[in-house]
């Protein structure tokens, strides 16, 4: 792969190289700086933004600040963190792992924590440019190991970003032998289903030098299903879909990104778990006999979908939200939960609901779709 990496300056992280001096502009910051008493709001933060200054490397800032940062996280919004299938891995390769998607920063740092804490390295991030609504914000991520997807672009330019991108991952995987994370789908899944883009498996084609299996099969494909046992800025995802349900019109504005980022991290999200799928390789090979370019991207979609959806870790949640947003009883019936425990998840669903402008009982809908949703794709596999 003969590759200009001066191509990719627009979009990646940062080196080595440029930490120190980067550390040194972001300390000058002062709305980072305000940021930063906000998070340690009884503590003196002097001597954290005065160390930013010892830090030389990428892995030395993960390790001394989003490592203990992320800690932090786990021990106070979350009430237990597990994961499995990670024996499926060897900590000498490198994967791409095509994740579910519903948190803007956690889903990748939770990845990222628990392969550091089992000897792996961590991952090279994708994160959207609509994200990056601060000069600090940017310089945070490209420091911890993220670069940029272009969303703003149309025509030939986003044809062109959607090349140097494809580059750049597999360059990273095949070349560098480092991880890449990339969400399944552009956004967050709002509504449970978690559903891949094929735009996304056709970008990553873009950069493939043979077939279509080995394209996909050297980049060590890896479905990764994280499951929050309490939905993530659910209020937020409640209020977009009624609103497209709806026709009513709905725009984000940068405030909003901000309030989900930071709703997410130190919102409560009960039990969360990681489940590593397996390596694709071997079930890539069924795709020579599909001829259609589209059919192909189709089968291999769902490929991906199948282990993502069979992967996911269910919590009664799900199961209550099964059985009233299908008006069954099923699940009650197999023991699945209980009385308190339909009696709490409804009186969250009205919390969450309040206040949202709309019908009450569609909104409530939606809330219990959101949890529904996992489920109902498990059951489609025969699960």
């Amino acid at each position: 792969m003969d590759i200009n990496h001066q191509k990719f300056d627009k979009i990646r992280s940062f080196h080595d190289s440029e930490v120190k001096a980067t550390l040194q502009k972001l300390r000058e910051n002062a709305f980072f700086l305000k940021i930063i008493a906000k998070l340690f709001p009884n503590a003196d933060v002097s001597p954290f933004v005065a160390g930013l200054l010892n830090i030389n490397t990428i892995s030395e800032f993960q390790s001394k600040i989003i490592s203990q940062f992320t800690k932090r996280i786990i021990r106070d919004s979350i009430k237990k963190l597990t994961y499995s299938g990670l024996g499926n891995l060897d900590p000498k390769k490198a994967y791409l792992f095509i994740s579910t998607h519903r948190d803007i920063v956690l889903d990748s740092a939770l990845l990222n924590d628990t392969l550091l804490s089992n000897g792996f390295g961590t991952t090279e991030i994708a994160i959207g440019g609509n994200l990056l609504i601060y000069d600090w914000i940017e310089t945070i991520v490209k420091l911890n190991r993220s670069f940029i997807v272009r969303r703003d672009l149309h025509g030939k330019e986003m044809l062109f970003a959607s090349q140097t991108l494809s580059e750049y991952i597999r360059k990273k995987i095949e070349l560098e032998n480092t991880s890449v994370w990339i969400a399944h789908r552009e956004g967050r899944t709002k509504d449970g289903n978690d559903a891949t883009q094929t735009a996304l498996l056709k970008m990553l084609n873009m950069s493939g030098q043979a077939d279509l299996i080995s394209n996909f099969s050297n980049l060590n494909i890896v479905p990764l299903s994280i499951s929050y046992e309490f939905e993530t800025c659910i209020s937020h995802k409640i209020k977009e879909i009624y609103a497209k349900r709806n026709g009513i019109p709905y725009q984000k504005t940068k405030e909003d990104d901000l309030q989900s980022m930071g709703e997410g991290i130190f919102g409560k999200k009960g039990e969360v778990h990681i489940h590593f799928g397996k390596p694709l390789s071997d079930e890539l090979q069924p795709l020579n006999d599909i001829h259609k370019p589209n059919d192909r991207f189709d089968a291999l979609k769902q490929i991906i979908d199948n282990q993502l959806h069979r992967n996911y870790y269910l919590t009664e949640g799900n199961y209550i939200g099964h059985d009233l947003f299908y008006n069954k009883t099923d699940f009650f019936q197999q023991g699945k939960y209980n009385r308190a425990q339909l009696e709490k998840f409804t009186n969250v669903g009205r919390e969450k609901t309040a206040g949202v402008e709309g019908n009450k009982d569609e909104l409530f809908d939606i809330f219990c779709e959101i949890y529904a949703m996992p489920l109902e794709n498990k059951l489609k596999l025969g699960i």
